[in-house]
């Protein structure tokens, strides 16, 4: 698996799972998964090993391209980045210390 060619994992197994679900394929069956929902290029495809709730809370990235989702993952994963650093550093600021 080279790094360039396999990137965001967690994602494809995401994305091909909610894809795959409409079609009746089960998001649990790798290999229906694949073969429902192929992806682009020579990406490999993760297993889908989450709970079924996570289906329902990433089911509209279903809705976009594969490129659109992984733009829309990484701002989520960004955006949430941003938070973290921002709810740590609060705390810290001239406000808590008086």
């Amino acid at each position: 698996m080279h790094p360039l060619h396999n990137y965001l994992l967690d994602l494809r197994a995401f994305y091909a799972a909610v894809r795959a679900l409409p079609l009746g394929v089960n998001p649990y069956d790798t290999p229906a998964v694949a073969a429902a929902v192929p992806l682009p290029g020579n990406q490999q495809l993760g297993r889908y090993l989450y709970p079924p709730p996570t289906l329902v809370a990433l089911y509209p990235i279903g809705f976009l391209s594969l490129g659109a989702a992984q733009l829309v993952w990484n701002l989520l994963q960004f955006g949430l980045i941003l938070l973290a650093v921002v709810l740590v550093l609060l705390p810290l600021g001239p406000a808590a210390q008086a």
